[in-house]
């Protein structure tokens, strides 16, 4: 019984039609609050992004923001209304650039992703 009370909700299971949507809208809210999303993965069951901010974005604030604006896209592309993101996730500093440059080369080495991208590249990958 302990078990069923930690899972709060349904897990996700994304597809490459809710990965194009997610990232165009990390895309999007990013541009909109003046961040730089340097790469991401987007996996079945979840997500790998690297984002550049300054410093008086929070990295709270970032996720907060991230998953709130995915989440609604995520409810009109299903034309539901759930629980996409659990509350947890990472929220490093990363101290210089030869921590950003390995840490973009994880988030794009990431196995079986829906989809994955580069700051600067916006194709679409082969179905």
């Amino acid at each position: 019984m302990a078990s069923a009370r930690l899972q709060e909700f349904e897990p996700v299971k994304l597809d490459t039609e809710q990965a194009k949507a997610l990232r165009e809208q990390f895309l999007a809210t990013a541009n909109h609050r003046g961040w730089r999303l340097i790469a991401g993965a987007i996996m079945p069951n979840h997500v790998h992004l690297l984002v550049a901010a300054t410093d008086e974005a929070a990295p709270e604030g970032i996720m907060r923001d991230l998953k709130a604006y995915s989440a609604r896209r995520l409810n009109a592309l299903a034309g539901t209304k759930r629980k996409w993101w659990t509350r947890r996730g990472s929220r490093r500093y990363l101290s210089d650039q030869r921590a950003v440059v390995s840490a973009a080369a994880y988030v794009q080495r990431q196995q079986h992703p829906l989809l994955v991208w580069a700051e600067g590249d916006r194709s679409d990958p082969p179905a």
